[in-house]
């Protein structure tokens, strides 16, 4: 399901001619889904505590600038490669899995606020290309969440029962 959606929003997004189309795409209530994976996790259809939308308001109006998607990134690989070590060792929970997905859903809203304000505000100037970037490291950051929730100790309890 996952992979379709991504071709298919794939191809929409090149068929884009600036960043209108782009934001239009975004907007569409089809592909909203795709852009917004771990949003709706947390933030939006079952928040584990009552603060999460207030959590999601600030960190909105945190985000001045595109370098808040590197950091990021940057902030991802290196939790990423933390926890591959430490699952080596048996002691990954299922709190380090939603703390890499926390960090993919800030990406998200990081994203599509770049999306949003991207014709209006210099600072977040970027080009579809950039969008289709942006979206290619956030895919890539999912499925290295979903290579290593194998080896939680949860997972692996549960496996033995």
């Amino acid at each position: 399901m996952f992979e379709d959606l991504y071709d298919t929003v794939k191809k929409e997004l090149l068929i884009q001619k600036d960043m209108n189309g782009v934001s239009k795409v975004y907007r569409n209530y089809e592909y909203s889904r795709y852009f917004h994976i771990y949003t709706y996790k947390y933030f939006s259809k079952n928040p584990k505590k009552k603060d999460q939308k207030l959590d999601y308001n600030n960190y909105y109006r945190e985000i001045r600038n595109k370098s808040n998607i590197d950091t990021l990134s940057n902030n991802f690989n290196t939790t990423y490669n933390t926890y591959l070590n430490i699952s080596e060792d048996d002691k990954l929970y299922d709190s380090n899995i939603e703390d890499l997905e926390m960090i993919i859903a800030k990406y998200e809203i990081a994203v599509g606020k770049i999306i949003c304000l991207s014709e209006q505000i210099k600072e977040y100037n970027c080009s579809k290309d950039d969008v289709i970037e942006y979206m290619k490291i956030r895919d890539l950051m999912y499925e290295n969440v979903n290579s290593i929730k194998h080896k939680t100790v949860e997972y692996r309890r549960m496996m033995w029962d």
